[in-house]
């Protein structure tokens, strides 16, 4: 298990004690009606690699993002994340990190997020009414009367990524 404290300021990730440019954090809505999580997504740079940090509201620390995850642009591709053990949880807020290769960042600047397909896994018990298979979707999303647009990833990832 690997304890990690996660922040986000001003376009910056922290990660223990060192810190990352990275993108607003946007948020993808979950494609269950009910008993569904929402995931907030943020992108952060590493040199000339990427990782794509992904938090959901859980009830219990114990309940983690956990395997591997599978990102579906816009253009049909696919990109399938790996668990590498990099997760946190702190408030009620379980967060876990993946890898983006600089092959994946440039299927990124060039095709939006449609859906992102994760798992929940409670790795401390013997089980959870929340552990299962989950999708969200960048479809922009409904707060009270305001409509918000969907996220423009390419858009995001073009702005932090422009020397590589």
């Amino acid at each position: 298990m690997c304890f990690i404290h996660f922040g986000y300021s001003q376009n910056v990730l922290f990660i223990g004690n060192k810190t990352y440019p990275s993108t607003d954090p946007f948020i993808l809505k979950s494609n269950k009606e009910w008993d569904g999580f929402d995931l907030n997504v943020s992108i952060a740079k590493m040199e000339e690699s990427a990782i794509i940090v992904l938090s959901a509201n859980v009830f219990d620390c114990y309940v983690r993002i956990y395997g591997k995850i599978l990102i579906y642009l816009e253009d049909g591709n696919v990109i399938t994340c790996i668990d590498r053990a990099k997760f946190d949880c702190v408030d009620g807020k379980t967060t876990t990190l993946y890898s983006l290769n600089k092959t994946e960042i440039n299927q990124l600047k060039i095709s939006n997020i449609h859906t992102i397909r994760f798992s929940l896994k409670c790795v401390g018990c013997i089980s959870s009414s929340a552990e299962g298979d989950y999708s969200v979707s960048n479809n922009g999303n409904q707060e009270g009367n305001l409509k918000k647009e969907k996220a423009n990833v390419p858009n995001l990832i073009e702005n932090l990524f422009s020397n590589i």
